[in-house]
C-alpha cells in the first residue's frame, strides 16, 4: 500500500511538472509569431523650437494575420538652446497611405538630471493596442519642452489644442479629426536611423498638461 501510495505521488509530481513546462512555453511560441517591421517616419521641425531630433526610427510590431499590435518609436534628441532641459514631449501621429489621420499619441521624455545645452538625449516608446491597420507612416514633431528653471516651449500644435480646450460649450463645435490637420503643415526632415532593438514602455510624464 505505501508503495502504491508513493507511485501515484511521483506521478502527479511528473504531470505537475509536465503542465508546467507547456503553459510556460506558451508565450514563447506566441511571442516567435510576431515580427516587426520598418515605417517610414517624417519629422515636422518649427521655428525656434530648442530641440533638435537628430535620429528617428519608428517600427510595427505586426501578428500572424498581418494586423499591428503595438508601435515603437526611437528618438535621440538634441538641446539647441542656451539652458538645461528637463523633459520633452513628442507627438506622434499614424496616417495611413492617404495621409489620413490614424490616431495620436505623446511620448513624453524627462530626465532628472536634464539635458544640458549642446548635449543630446535619446529614448523609446512602445504603445501597444488600438491600432489602425491601414497605418503607413509616422509624422512626429516636438510638442513641449520643459527647462530646468521651470519655464517651458510650446509649440504652435500645443497652443492650438489648448485654445480649442477653452472655447465655450456654446456655439458651433469643430469635429474631433480637424485638429490632425495642422499636423501635415511644413516641410518633414529627414532625422535618419538609430540602432535600438528594444522599446519598453516609457517613464512617466514631467508635463503638469495632460494630453
Amino acid at each position: 500500500m505505501k508503495a502504491l501510495r508513493e507511485n501515484c505521488f511521483i506521478v502527479l509530481v511528473a504531470m505537475g511538472i509536465l503542465l508546467a513546462s507547456t503553459y510556460s512555453s506558451l508565450p514563447v511560441l506566441a511571442q516567435s509569431n510576431v515580427h516587426t517591421k520598418a515605417i517610414e517616419a517624417s519629422f515636422y521641425p518649427e521655428a525656434g523650437c530648442p530641440v533638435e531630433v537628430t535620429s528617428c526610427r519608428t517600427l510595427l510590431e505586426i501578428d500572424p494575420f498581418g494586423a499591428p499590435i503595438a508601435s515603437r518609436v526611437y528618438i535621440t534628441y538634441k538641446n539647441n538652446s542656451t539652458k538645461p532641459v528637463r523633459a520633452v514631449k513628442f507627438r506622434i501621429r499614424y496616417v495611413d497611405a492617404e495621409g489620413k489621420d490614424r490616431g495620436t499619441f505623446h511620448a513624453p521624455d524627462g530626465s532628472t538630471v536634464g539635458v544640458s545645452p549642446g548635449e543630446s538625449r535619446s529614448n523609446k516608446w512602445r504603445k501597444e493596442g488600438g491600432l489602425h491597420p491601414d497605418i503607413r507612416s509616422f509624422k512626429i514633431r516636438v510638442f513641449k519642452v520643459l527647462y530646468a528653471d521651470g519655464s517651458s516651449w510650446d509649440s504652435l500644435k500645443s497652443k492650438e489644442l489648448d485654445e480649442q480646450d477653452d472655447e465655450p460649450a456654446v456655439g458651433q463645435q469643430g469635429s474631433p479629426g480637424s485638429m490632425a490637420s495642422p499636423d501635415s503643415s511644413g516641410s518633414p526632415g529627414s532625422p535618419g536611423s538609430s540602432d535600438s532593438t528594444t522599446a519598453p514602455a516609457a517613464g512617466g510624464d514631467q508635463f503638469s498638461q495632460g494630453e
